[in-house]
């Protein structure tokens, strides 16, 4: 059977190849995984970085929303905001209080209907949250008081 490349294992005469070494890394330095590149341990190096960055950037970000949640009054007082929510509600306090301060009105007087110019035919004026919850907060101090 030499003929189809197979041998005969039943002689005693034919020996045996030694078996092949273990492919583990500890067996022959040769067979380890070959190591990283330098430029493959600096693309490491700023990708994480680059992580830490943008964790410390969106850190920061989210520290500011919360400092501007503090400032912001809300009704109710418990409620939590979203950024944009936020971001809306603190444009139009800023405006607000502008409107107290260029008009030189108490806010249990809503200013900001005063301050704003006369809106276009058919436009409703815009109503100042802030103004409302005055508004109504003045109402109910005075139903208490009857």
């Amino acid at each position: 059977m030499e003929f189809l490349g197979m041998h005969d294992t039943s002689s005693p005469n034919t020996q045996s190849s030694p078996p092949p070494p273990p492919l583990c890394a500890s067996a022959s330095p040769s067979l380890m995984p070959p190591h990283r590149s330098d430029k493959t341990d600096l693309r490491l190096r700023i990708k994480h970085a680059m992580n830490a960055r943008e964790r410390t950037r969106t850190a920061s970000v989210n520290d500011a929303f919360l400092m501007l949640r503090r400032l912001i009054p809300t009704q109710p007082l418990n409620r939590k905001l979203s950024k944009i929510e936020t971001l809306r509600l603190a444009t139009s306090y800023i405006a607000h209080l502008n409107s107290i301060l260029v008009t030189g009105i108490p806010a249990s007087e809503q200013p900001c209907l005063r301050h704003h110019d006369v809106p276009y035919a058919g436009q409703r004026p815009s109503v100042c949250t802030f103004c409302v919850n005055e508004f109504k907060q003045r109402q109910k101090e005075l139903e208490e008081q009857i």
